[in-house]
């Protein structure tokens, strides 16, 4: 059930250096356009592992998690729609139409870590 899922001790360096050497930390992600509204209810720390350990392709065993823990995003972005590009680029030309006025955000990047900064690292360009 789990849309999906990110190693997070090997994505972030920083976090990295303060885990203990042989342990891994994992984000398991659920939630979707359409989904039983009941599901996130019903994720635990046995359905993340089993998901898990489907999505990695490696027994885990939960003798091995030391902890798990649900975090709830409720502030997060709506998923895309069909007309998110055209909404965007209206966007993007009502600012070109204000001089020094820039766009950037998870909105019109697109989410992830990777779009995001480097559409601010185009809008600071475009700002300068």
């Amino acid at each position: 059930h789990a849309k999906a899922l990110t190693h997070v001790t090997a994505k972030w360096p920083w976090l990295a250096a303060r885990t203990p050497p042989g342990v891994h930390v994992l984000r398991v992600s659920y939630g979707r356009p359409g989904d039983d509204p009941g599901l996130l209810d019903r994720v635990g720390t046995e359905s993340a592992l089993r998901d898990a350990e489907v999505l990695l392709d490696v027994p885990l065993g939960r003798e091995r998690v030391r902890a798990s823990r649900m975090v709830r995003w409720d502030g997060g972005l709506p998923p895309a729609g069909p007309g998110l590009r055209r909404d965007v680029s209206t966007v993007h030309e009502a600012a070109e139409r204000r001089p020094g006025l820039v766009v950037t955000g998870a909105w019109v990047a697109g989410t992830g870590v990777a779009a995001v900064v480097a559409d601010a690292e185009r809008a600071a360009q475009a700002a300068t």
